[in-house]
């Protein structure tokens, strides 16, 4: 704890916790309070003891806010008390402060270095509505492209499966996700390289036919009946290439004590490996349209800003 409390504006004493916020001004310093606690009046004084004390020009420092309403009130108070104590030349300095919204801070930036940004220096920013305008043209250029582009028959089962509204607010919720992960042309991550189906579809056939022969002279028990039924479906499937057996019809449990064999946990083992990987498959190559959905997106909102 502080020895002594401060004296702030009109000879108002800080508390010592706010005194010792005003006096630590090396290093990191995090500091966590209720709203009406003295947060923006410890601000303020810890920036004029910076230029006071440390010898700091009030162009040096950078204090960001939420709001710019909050930002004009900071440097309010900040050039109010600069007065206070006499110091007009300061006082006057505060208008050139780094005061202001994250926002604020970074067109503050980019205008004074535009060339170097790549800029031109008139360059406006998109209040919300602008940009809601831009982001609707944007969508419905990169819909139209995608659609017609050489994946368009997939593409559009894509969209049936999603439905256009569902689909738009992922793409657009993923691009300004990577946008603000810094991403300047969002990509969605690279699908995982998936398994060889041709080999787990061989796997699956051998331990189908294998759990097939077991269960042939198992009785007539109706799970033993029903297990031989979705076996010779799954073999019918498997012998046409196009085919893919679907889990929920082929997969049968262990409610019979013939089915809790060797060759049938196998098959069902088999039968799971393979339905993921088709799984996977078609996710792939979903995230691959997606993600080509997305760049004309990107591209399109791009152009119209």
């Amino acid at each position: 704890m502080s020895p002594t409390a401060l004296l702030g504006p009109a000879g108002r004493a800080f508390t010592a916790e706010q005194s010792d916020a005003i006096r630590a001004r090396e290093g990191s310093l995090l500091l966590e309070a209720n709203a009406g606690s003295g947060k923006t009046s410890v601000l303020v004084e810890r920036f004029v003891r910076s230029v006071l004390e440390d010898g700091v020009r009030p162009a040096r420092i950078l204090a960001i806010t939420f709001t710019e309403r909050a930002a004009g009130e900071l440097r309010a108070r900040v050039r109010e008390r600069f007065v206070e104590l006499g110091r007009r030349d300061e006082a006057r300095e505060t208008e050139s402060a780094w005061v202001s919204t994250i926002h604020g801070f970074c067109a503050r930036v980019l205008r004074a270095h535009a060339i170097a940004a790549g800029l031109d220096p008139a360059f406006t920013v998109l209040d919300e509505a602008a940009a809601r305008g831009l982001r609707d043209r944007a969508w419905d250029d990169a819909l139209g492209a995608w659609l017609d582009g050489e994946h368009g028959a997939a593409a559009l089962d894509l969209v049936a499966a999603y439905d256009t509204d569902r689909l738009r607010r992922a793409i657009a919720g993923a691009h300004d996700a990577l946008r603000s992960a810094g991403q300047t042309r969002p990509r969605l991550p690279e699908p995982a390289p998936q398994p060889s189906s041709a080999e787990l579809r061989a796997q699956l056939h051998s331990a189908a036919s294998a759990a097939a022969i077991e269960l042939a002279g198992a009785g007539t028990a109706q799970r033993v009946s029903e297990a031989r039924e979705r076996l010779d479906r799954c073999l019918q499937l498997l012998r046409d290439e196009d085919a893919e057996p679907a889990h929920a019809d082929h997969h049968f449990g262990m409610g019979a004590g013939a089915l809790r064999s060797a060759a049938c946990d196998d098959y069902r083992s088999a039968l799971q490996r393979y339905c993921t990987a088709c799984r996977d498959r078609r996710a792939a190559a979903a995230v691959t349209l997606l993600d080509e959905l997305m760049g004309l997106y990107a591209d399109a909102y791009a152009d119209a800003k």
